[in-house]
Formats: C-alpha cells, structure tokens, sequence
C-alpha cells in the first residue's frame, strides 16, 4: 500500500508528533512549533483523532517547505462540549493508549457496531473524502502532504483502497500516502 518512493518529497529525520498539543494552552504551542521551525524540523505529523490539525494550521499559516502528514481511519473529536473532550482525554483515549485492542472495541460500540465482532472493515471513498476535506481546511493547504491510514490493521487494505488512494494523488489533494 505504501507508495512513500515516488517523487516529490523529501521526509525529514526529525519528525514531530503532534498528538499532545491540543493538552497545552495556545501560546505554548505556537513557541513550541516556532522552535521546531528555527531548528529546522519542518515535519509534522497529526491526525483528526489528535485535535491538532487546527492549531498546526494556525501556526504554520504561510510557512514554506513544511511537510504535514495526517491520516484518516479514526473518528474525529470536534465536539464543542468541554465536559465530552474532558471525559474522553481522561478515560477513552487514556484506555486506548494502554491497548489499541480496547480503544477499538470502544470505537466500535461507539459506532453502533457489534463490540464483540473483530472483523475488519472497509475504508470508504467518502469517509476518506470527509477527513481530507477537514484535514485540508484545518491545515489551510489545498494538498496534503502525506495521507495515512490510522491503526491500518482495523481496515481491508485491497487494490480498491490503493485505487482510492492512486485517484487522490492524480486529483492532486495528496503528495503521497501510506500505512
């Protein structure tokens, strides 16, 4: 699945991870980010499911040569609701570090899924389609840079995936994409 060979980008070493920002207060991640800038680590990796996408959008508005990646697979987590964000930083997403067997139990429950069905599913076209829209908005770019699928071993990875993924590329919203 993975067609990371091709052409156009350059990965860097150093890679930062943003799936912690959205616990710190704003300024400290526009000089935390600004730091990674003056040092030259120029990618950045996050994901709907990390709620940092806008705030990487926000403080790399306008900046040259950075490299984002971001995936799609996972649900997003935009609610408004502080008391839902609270619960599920202190309680979902502390159980799904401890084990991605848990946390994907909980997403198919949420999901109104059998919990006890471990069968994997099909990444659809369109819901592919309304993370990359979102992801592209909240970062304030018309392509994006990498595109992964989260926790691959949930979904059926197929020719029909790798097709998606192929039209996405020559459609121009994605440089490159993978597992």
């Amino acid at each position: 699945m993975n067609r990371m060979s091709s052409n156009s980008i350059n990965t860097e070493k150093l890679i930062f991870g943003c799936a912690r920002l959205g616990n710190l207060n704003r300024k400290d991640v526009f000089d935390l980010i600004e730091e990674c800038i003056r040092n030259k680590i120029l990618h950045f990796d996050t994901a709907p499911s990390y709620g940092s996408e806008k705030l990487i959008g926000e403080v790399l508005r306008g900046v040259d040569n950075i490299i984002i990646t971001s995936k799609v697979g996972l649900p997003r987590i935009e609610s408004n609701n502080k008391l839902i964000k609270r619960i599920y930083k202190k309680s979902i997403k502390s159980l799904g570090k401890m084990s991605p067997f848990i946390k994907n139990r909980i997403y198919s429950s949420i999901n109104k899924k059998q919990a006890s069905e471990v069968t994997k599913r099909i990444l659809s076209m369109d819901e592919i389609m309304f993370d990359l829209e979102k992801t592209l908005t909240n970062i304030n770019k018309s392509m994006l840079d990498i595109l992964l699928i989260h926790e691959p071993d949930q979904f059926i990875i197929d020719d029909a995936l790798n097709e998606i993924f192929e039209n996405l590329k020559k459609e121009g919203l994605i440089a490159r994409y993978g597992l």
